[in-house]
């Protein structure tokens, strides 16, 4: 299990910190629902 503790609701959530309900949110910060954060 990887760290989906904190991006819930995100797929590719790689280096992303607060992504939830973003897609693609590789190193952003705060992706909320936005397809590139």
């Amino acid at each position: 299990m990887t760290s989906n503790t904190i991006t819930r609701g995100s797929r590719i959530g790689r280096g992303s910190r607060i992504g939830r309900g973003s897609r693609i949110g590789r190193g952003s910060r705060i992706g909320r629902g936005s397809r590139i954060g």
